[in-house]
């Protein structure tokens, strides 16, 4: 596991662990910026009007998506940094969806072949955009934002269910007799959540281990593993556990210890990704937060 920074460490600047629905921290917000920046201000020509494609680019955010008059710009502010400072003032002073607002926009742009002065009006541009929109993923997937560009749309993949899942559980167990599930489910979200060197594969280990350890709790076999713990659980009928529920949660078990999967060393390239750690830490969240339910019914002192 990649070791913390000092003020991580220290709960000064600490490590992102929700997912950033209906808000924008400043890291997103500046690394989107920047990459706004990279693409189109910094290779752009000294001024927007000897540059057909950047001119139509300039001229449609000017207009059509922050709608000022057109002569504005044409009278005004010809030059590409000083247009990208007048672009910069906007962003950061918009909402976090007027943000997106602006990156669906340009991502959804079509420059016309009719336009004067293109010859080859989507060689470099599309280019640029296609960048662009690959790049604003990246950035929106390293600082956990609930949102992804798909088909030139910027939807939610994280809704506010499957956070209440993670939220919830982190509050049931972080100062109770489950704080061994916190550890783990916590490490997951530290290990997705790592700006600089996510690690996926370990964040679903860890996600699988919290449910692990609810299940040793209400088998009361602190060795049992997921497998062995969730046959005690149906054979002594501990918790009514659906068959499919327990199924499903034993072949993933079985997965995270097959020798392609999770918790063997790693031979080849790691083939999870945002997704699958995603997956399993909001859907073991919802799982063991049904177990915890279950065993209060059926009066488990477990908490």
């Amino acid at each position: 596991m990649k070791k913390q920074k000092f003020s991580q460490r220290e709960g000064i600047n600490p490590v992102r662990d929700k997912f950033q629905i209906k808000d924008m921290d400043n890291p997103l917000r500046i690394g989107l910026w920047n990459v706004f920046y990279a693409s189109f201000i910094d290779k752009a020509d000294i001024t927007v009007i000897t540059s057909s494609n950047m001119n139509y680019l300039f001229t449609s955010i000017w207009c059509g998506c922050l709608g000022h008059p057109m002569d504005s710009i044409r009278s005004q502010y010809n030059n590409v940094f000083v247009f990208g400072d007048l672009i910069k003032h906007y962003y950061f002073e918009s909402s976090w969806a007027e943000v997106y607002d602006l990156i669906e926009f340009i991502i959804d742009l079509k420059i016309p072949q009719s336009y004067p002065g293109i010859k080859d009006p989507n060689s470099g541009m599309l280019f640029r955009i296609n960048m662009f929109t690959k790049e604003c993923n990246n950035v929106m997937e390293k600082e956990m934002a609930g949102y992804r560009i798909i088909d030139n749309t910027i939807v939610q993949i994280t809704d506010e269910n499957e956070i209440n899942e993670i939220e919830e559980l982190v509050e049931k167990t972080r100062q109770t007799k489950l704080s061994n599930i916190y550890e783990h489910i916590n490490t997951a979200l530290t290990l997705l959540s790592d700006r600089q060197n996510p690690d996926y594969r370990n964040s679903i280990k860890e996600s699988i281990s919290a449910v692990e350890a609810i299940c040793r709790i209400i088998a009361r076999n602190d060795n049992a593993t997921l497998g062995e713990a969730l046959n005690i659980i149906k054979n002594e009928e501990k918790v009514e556990i659906h068959p499919a529920l327990k199924n499903g949660y034993s072949a993933i078990y079985g997965y995270t210890n097959d020798a392609s999967g999770i918790r063997h060393p790693l031979k080849d390239k790691d083939p999870c990704d945002f997704s699958d750690a995603k997956y399993m830490l909001v859907s073991c969240s919802a799982f063991i937060n049904y177990l915890i339910m279950k065993a209060q019914q059926a009066g488990i002192p477990i908490m």
